[in-house]
């Protein structure tokens, strides 16, 4: 009987071991839970604060004035996708219709679900009536420069399922987005000239 008690003791204390084990490894891992829900909280916090700090400006006129690739006076820009661009606002692409029925694309830097350009820290929506690339069925392209990075962007045709680009020998690929609108950003430097891009 006595070896059975002790050995019922030792199991017994085998147990409360376990349990205050058990218990120490839960709180770490509450703990190193809760830091990484902080860091990302504050990761958050920091790109909306970045993102505030710029103020917003007047309207960026079109120089090129209105035509029918002109956004309609009733139409809107849709933002349909965007990417980083290593500084507070991300690079993105509008679609709209144009007067004359063709689909268009606009590339700018986001503020919210707003187009625009950052001009002496200030941003300043693209006005009403922008004109965009355009083209009336097929997949097209286009590259501009955007807060001194080059960007190719425009919109594939329905059958499209990847665009690839290649620039100086590299290729990258992507889905087009929402209404086949794509969107590449490559560092400043980076020549408009010999990009090939393909519709697959």
């Amino acid at each position: 009987m006595r070896a059975t008690d002790e050995l019922r003791e030792n199991l017994r204390e085998a147990a409360q071991r376990q349990v205050a084990a058990d218990r120490v490894r839960a709180r770490r891992r509450h703990r190193r839970a809760t830091g990484v829900i902080a860091l990302v909280l504050l990761g958050g916090a920091a790109v909306a604060t970045a993102a505030d700090l710029i103020s917003i400006g007047e309207p960026v006129e079109d120089p090129r004035g209105k035509s029918s690739y002109t956004v309609p006076g009733d139409a809107r820009v849709q933002l349909a996708v965007t990417a980083a661009s290593g500084g507070a606002l991300p690079f993105g692409v509008g679609i709209y219709t144009a007067g004359n029925g063709d689909r268009c694309a606009i590339a700018g830097q986001v503020r919210g679900t707003t187009l625009g350009a950052v001009e002496r820290g200030v941003f300043r929506p693209f006005a009403a009536g922008r004109t965009g690339s355009c083209d009336a069925t097929r997949s097209f392209f286009d590259t501009g420069t955007i807060a001194g990075r080059t960007v190719v962007f425009g919109r594939a045709a329905a059958a499209v399922r990847s665009v690839r680009v290649t620039v100086e020998g590299k290729p990258a690929s992507a889905r087009p987005g929402r209404g086949g609108a794509f969107l590449f950003v490559y560092d400043s430097g980076t020549p408009r000239e010999g990009i090939d891009v393909r519709f697959e």
